[in-house]
């Protein structure tokens, strides 16, 4: 049997079984179901940025475009500048500042090229810019191979700080004339040197007390890879090959 009756939330309508209960209270349902909505708009907005293009969407597009080609001694190389171009209203609209995209973009072609087993890519550059002739929603991405040495940045897990490597060797100790000075008592005068060897960067220990250690063993000489943990001393920092 079918029937309506009050109740303190509002009124109810009994049919074949069913129940739904209304809210009698003016507008109060929809004000909440309009308050949610916008919130929702307002999340997949800060998500997707104008025209829909989103930024992991932005990553899949740029991680496509890895690819290898001939270095100049035949070997092959990971493409390593990486020119992304999106619609100046998509740049305007993503959650995440420039720099902190750029950042993200460069992890997403690295682990795009660990899946595929190819080679690091040295020197990796990547450039994000708006372009006002881009159509909201896309992305153009140019792909090359520059051959220029790869940056070494180091980053301490500890304080955070970011030490750049500046020439193709550098001495890191606590001596005031180091190219990186390290203000500890338990890092030697002349600790480590970092030199940039063909393509890549190599870490030796100078004699130092306290020794100096990738990823946990302990090296006189080693080449660095990228998120390598350096520890000098009791110092431990990231490595970032870029």
């Amino acid at each position: 049997m079918g029937g309506r009756y009050h109740t303190r939330e509002g009124l109810a309508t009994i049919d074949a079984g069913r129940a739904a209960v209304v809210d009698s209270r003016p507008m109060g349902l929809l004000r909440r179901l309009e308050r949610a909505l916008e919130r929702g708009l307002d999340a997949v907005g800060g998500l997707l940025g104008a025209g829909g293009l989103s930024e992991r969407q932005l990553e899949r597009i740029v991680a496509d475009e890895v690819d290898t080609t001939r270095g100049p001694e035949g070997r092959p190389v990971l493409l390593n500048t990486f020119a992304v171009h999106v619609a100046s209203a998509n740049l305007a609209s993503f959650r995440s500042a420039p720099d902190e995209l750029v950042r993200r973009l460069e992890a997403a072609i690295i682990a795009a090229a660990e899946a595929r087993g190819l080679p690091f890519p040295v020197g990796l550059d990547v450039r994000l810019s708006g372009d006002p002739e881009q159509a909201p929603g896309s992305a153009r991405v140019e792909a090359s191979w520059q051959g220029r040495p790869p940056r070494l940045e180091l980053l301490n897990l500890r304080s955070a700080r970011r030490h750049v490597v500046v020439g193709p060797s550098v001495v890191v100790g606590q001596a005031p004339t180091c190219g990186i000075v390290l203000p500890s008592e338990y890092v030697s005068r002349e600790h480590a040197r970092l030199s940039l060897v063909g393509d890549g960067w190599r870490v030796t220990d100078l004699g130092s007390s306290n020794g100096t250690k990738i990823n946990g063993a302990r090296v006189r000489e080693a080449d660095l890879r990228n998120n390598d943990t350096l520890a000098l001393g009791p110092l431990v920092f990231r490595v970032e090959v870029r």
